[in-house]
């Protein structure tokens, strides 16, 4: 009779399934719902204070270059107090009333140039920047801007009380797209490895047919033993 143990059958790992066509286009499309919510709201207001921060500096530069001309005025208006006689001579006559002998002084009217107009309101008022983008910014951008606050969008997204409520619905979107259709791809057949209880059976066999080949110690020591001499 052999004593070889049969070799049990080696099992392979079930198949793996795969997420139908459709969960996947659902996971893409919540995936895609919740940046179209979470962009916008997280996005638009850095956008505006960023904006805002440009018109501050446009409007600071604007100021120093005006104190700096004014500034180059008035050195020149010393310089000329320092050295120039007939600046001199005309600030006399118009702040101390000084005359020369022979000479009379005649007030003018101001010119029709000199009178300060009261600027007109524009017929076509310019657009007001939601966003406080600049005029230099590229016309796409304003024309981007422009449609948005047409449909409502930018005041949408720049309520404080509502970000909350974008911020939350855009979680659960993601939540929800990983809980209910997170794709399950089938795994590479090159990198699946065997499970021990896989290679367990085949470990069983290869060492019972190692022990049914080699003779035991016992048995080899009765081979080995001399027969006695007969009495």
């Amino acid at each position: 009779m052999s004593d070889a143990n049969p070799q049990p059958a080696t099992t392979q790992p079930p198949p793996v399934p795969t997420s139908p066509f459709e969960h996947r286009l659902m996971f893409v499309v919540f995936v895609l719902l919740a940046l179209v919510l979470f962009l916008p709201t997280v996005l638009l207001p850095e956008v505006r204070d960023y904006c805002l921060l440009l018109e501050e500096e446009a409007r600071l530069q604007e100021r120093v270059t005006g104190l700096e001309a004014e500034l180059a005025r008035r050195e020149a208006l010393v310089e000329a107090f320092r050295n120039d006689v007939v600046i001199n001579e005309r600030l006399a006559m118009i702040d101390l009333n000084y005359r020369k002998p022979g000479v009379e002084v005649l007030p003018l009217p101001p010119l029709a140039g000199d009178l300060v107009q009261e600027p007109k309101p524009a017929a076509n008022a310019a657009h007001v920047s939601a966003l406080k983008i600049p005029a230099d910014a590229p016309a796409r951008v304003r024309e981007a801007e422009a449609w948005a606050e047409r449909h409502g969008l930018i005041d949408l997204f720049l309520d404080p009380e509502l970000k909350v409520v974008f911020l939350l619905m855009a979680g659960g979107l993601i939540v929800a797209a990983f809980v209910l259709f997170a794709p399950r791809m089938a795994p590479d057949p090159r990198h699946i490895r065997k499970s021990p209880s896989a290679r367990t059976p085949a470990l069983l066999s290869s060492v019972a047919q190692h022990s049914s080949v080699k003779p035991t110690t016992t048995e080899a020591a009765g081979h080995a033993a001399p027969a006695g001499p007969a009495a």
